[in-house]
């Protein structure tokens, strides 16, 4: 009997190596799902940018790392306001709101933007605060079109194309930054003219 626990613990001492190393690299196996892109990296450089969906391996961590993100799922932000200012009844200030239209007079404007990631490794690695340039991108569009929108048309029918317009030009310039970001829709709340003035439009508007 002794013996053959001598054995036994002689074949464990022998074979538990073997037994690790094969963990190890079975821990290199991993699933992409169908909503998902992964990002392989081997000693930090990127070598595989578009995985795609099924069960995939790569080398185990730390001589590679994977990065997965979804790709269907739309973010959301906002221009002008934040979305915890509306439960408490907080009105943003005037700076983040106004914009110059194309006959020289002020509107506010609060916007909510939708996007979703298209390149993962673009996602990823452009920038370190994603959201941020995608703001600042959508305000700088929208700077841009009111510029060349008379107050009126924001105002009435024309705010339509204001958001068609100002997403189009927010994925160019997010293009340029090589964000790999995907500008879905981007919708104007209500644009009104700032308060001291509102009474004076809307007596012209009835006129």
């Amino acid at each position: 009997m002794s013996a053959t626990v001598a054995s036994l613990k002689s074949r464990l001492r022998t074979h538990w190596p073997v037994a690790v190393g094969v963990a190890y690299l079975l821990s290199g196996v991993y699933v992409v799902r169908p909503a998902e892109q992964a990002v392989v990296r081997l000693f930090g450089k990127v070598v595989d940018a578009h995985v795609k969906p099924g069960l995939r391996y790569r080398l185990p961590y730390p001589l590679s790392r994977l990065d997965k993100v979804k790709v269907r799922e739309r973010k959301r932000l906002t221009i002008g306001f934040q979305l915890a200012d509306q439960p408490l009844g907080r009105q943003p200030s005037a700076g983040e709101t106004q914009f110059l239209t194309g006959d020289y007079n002020l509107v506010n404007i609060q916007a909510v933007v939708q996007y979703s990631i298209r390149e993962a490794a673009h996602y990823l690695f452009a920038a370190r605060e994603i959201e941020k340039l995608v703001g600042g991108a959508v305000d700088s569009a929208l700077t841009e079109v009111m510029a060349g929108t008379p107050v009126d048309d924001i105002l009435t029918v024309g705010k339509v194309g204001v958001q068609n317009a100002t997403r189009t030009r927010a994925q160019e310039i997010l293009e340029g930054y090589g964000a790999g970001v995907l500008i879905v829709q981007v919708t104007i709340q209500k644009p009104y003219p700032p308060m001291e003035v509102l009474a004076a439009f809307n007596d012209v508007a009835s006129a």
